[in-house]
């Protein structure tokens, strides 16, 4: 599995890709922190949950559409209960938050388990209404 997280925090998608091939299942790999392979990779395409908002290097945008096209599970979280789609909307990623929730992305999600930790709200917090 630490090939498939060197993979994505390279921003290697074509390798990636090639060992999703041989191995689909390693599309929700974690690091050593357990945090899903899908995370990092929204993290990095997101210049690092940079806000004000900057969306990273479009190579990073290819590595999630891989491990979303291998079956990475769209609500994987790490240890805070953040997912993907939390990044996602938190800064603002348009086509980010697209893309997972048409792959099956919950908009239920929820931080640290706190009621009302959802995406949107963590949006809304974070003033990305247009999300």
């Amino acid at each position: 599995m630490g090939l498939i997280i060197d993979a994505v925090k390279a921003g290697d998608p074509d390798r990636l890709a090639t060992l999703l091939q041989a191995d689909p299942s390693l599309a929700d790999a974690r690091d050593a922190n357990g945090t899903p392979a899908l995370v990092i990779a929204v993290f990095l395409a997101t210049a690092g949950g940079a806000i004000p908002p900057r969306h990273g290097d479009p190579v990073h945008l290819k590595t999630v559409r891989t491990l979303l096209m291998a079956g990475a599970h769209p609500d994987a979280a790490d240890a805070s209960g953040a997912s993907a789609l939390h990044d996602a909307a938190r800064c603002g990623h348009g086509t980010l938050v697209d893309l997972l929730l048409r792959t099956g992305a919950s908009v239920e999600g929820r931080m640290a388990g706190a009621t009302g930790g959802a995406p949107l709200a963590l949006a809304l917090f974070y003033a990305r209404a247009d999300m």
